[in-house]
């Protein structure tokens, strides 16, 4: 009876330090898992993979801080035919897309619109002009930005310009122009994109290209 008694505390004794042991490798794979998560946090935070926004196919892998000609050729060709698509009207249009893109633009590049705005419409060049402005890219993205560290690039954006007034056809060229772009995270709420257009642009007016366009 004494012997029975001493074998089943054994038994307890045993089973007791199994569960101990299998409490401690449970708790040592929390502990390792909760450091892999860590490790894998600062990969992630050195190294994302981005979908370009706006209109790009394709994502760009870059380390943290870094901004991809890629996404800076975008953000610029993008706000360039916002702000010069002209859907009914010049006369309106053209004020309401740079008050629409206040958050994009510099507030110089803002004035200095407002001001080519008002010059167009005191001339009259204007009134009842549509324009349709379609990217036209003909190089590596690359050849386009010019990388000036530590917050600036200068790229060259080129379109298809389609204008009518009054209805009548006035042109249907290709055009480029010569931009800055800045970098600017100082309120993410209202530019996702922490960057911005400066002004006067390089080349103050669209350059011509000598290529043929025809009406799509």
């Amino acid at each position: 009876m004494e012997y029975r008694q001493v074998s089943e505390y054994q038994t307890s004794l045993l089973e007791s330090k199994r569960e101990h042991v299998i409490k401690n490798w449970i708790i040592l794979g929390l502990i390792l898992a909760f450091i892999a998560s860590i490790g894998l946090s600062f990969y992630l935070a050195k190294t994302m993979n981005i979908k370009i926004d706006p209109a790009m196919p394709r994502s760009v892998t870059m380390t943290r801080g870094e901004v991809s000609p890629i996404y800076v050729f975008s953000f610029a060709e993008r706000t360039i035919s916002k702000v010069y698509r002209w859907k009914s009207d010049g006369m309106k249009d053209y004020k309401a897309n740079i008050e629409l893109l206040s958050n994009y633009i510099t507030p110089i590049c803002k004035k200095y619109l407002l001001e080519d705005a008002d010059y167009r419409f005191k001339t009259g060049e204007l009134t009842n002009r549509v324009r349709r402005i379609d990217p036209a890219q003909t190089k590596r993205i690359n050849e386009l930005v010019i990388s000036n560290p530590p917050n600036s690039w200068d790229v060259r954006v080129q379109y298809d310009l389609y204008e009518t007034m009054n209805g009548l056809s006035i042109k249907e060229d290709r055009y480029y122009w010569d931009v800055r772009v800045i970098k600017d995270n100082s309120d993410v709420g209202l530019n996702q994109y922490g960057l911005l257009l400066d002004c006067p642009f390089l080349s103050n007016t669209p350059k011509k290209i000598n290529q043929e366009v025809k009406a799509k």
